[in-house]
């Protein structure tokens, strides 16, 4: 009878002891421990728009005057050769050293994908069009993650607002969500300078920028506000 008990009472101990392993979520405060891995998704440009004269591809908004070709050129083309280029020249554009962490993973499996489906037509508004924490959660929930190899712990993407000519300026949200949940851990609203020579480099420095003010100063205020 007490070994019956004892039995019973050992599955239960260890049913919330599996549960407790396996229910853990992360939390804003994971993103800012340097203990805790992150998973590196790249730039989501599926919500991306282009304001102004992209006169180093001959492409002019709004959409009705782009050449489709043109468009596709920057969809099929840039999309992944700004994500393949952050990945190859790491020692610049710094995930590492930007969050502490002696090692980033990487996974673009399910952006790559996503990027090659965007929509040409929702490219090149009329009207500006902002994102906002709101929207940038319903993306978030919107990734299929099935492809990605790691199913628990925290992911970094960039989903870039808006690319604007006229301004030089490049608007993205730098955001942490967990893995398993797809919950927003952290979003920030930030903004890039393009500048360089050729139309990959010229739009791929806001993301060097961005990066190089998480390690500036956005960690820093990260760490203060969220390890209170």
């Amino acid at each position: 009878m007490l070994n019956r008990v004892f039995q019973k009472f050992f599955k239960i101990i260890l049913a919330v002891c599996i549960s407790a392993n396996f229910g853990y979520s992360q939390t804003a405060s994971d993103v800012v421990s340097s203990s805790k891995p992150i998973l590196w998704m790249g730039i989501d440009y599926s919500h991306a728009k282009l304001y102004g004269n992209f006169s180093q591809l001959k492409v002019a908004a709004p959409y009705r005057e782009v050449d489709v070709k043109e468009a596709e050129e920057i969809r099929d083309v840039y999309f992944p050769a700004w994500n393949q280029l952050v990945l190859r020249e790491s020692d610049k554009y710094n995930l590492e050293r930007a969050l502490r962490r002696n090692k980033i993973l990487s996974d673009l499996t399910m952006m790559n994908v996503r990027n090659s489906d965007t929509d040409l037509r929702t490219m090149f508004p009329r009207k500006k069009i902002v994102l906002n924490p709101q929207k940038i959660s319903s993306i978030i929930e919107t990734y299929e993650m099935s492809v990605i190899d790691q199913k628990r712990g925290i992911s970094m993407v960039i989903i870039v607002e808006s690319m604007n000519k006229d301004t030089e300026k490049s608007i993205m949200y730098v955001t942490f969500f967990d893995i398993a949940t797809k919950k927003v851990l952290i979003t920030e609203r930030m903004i890039g300078r393009a500048s360089g020579v050729g139309f990959r480099n010229y739009w791929v420095r806001p993301i060097y920028e961005v990066i190089k003010r998480i390690y500036d100063s956005k960690y820093k205020s990260w760490k203060y506000h969220y390890l209170k």
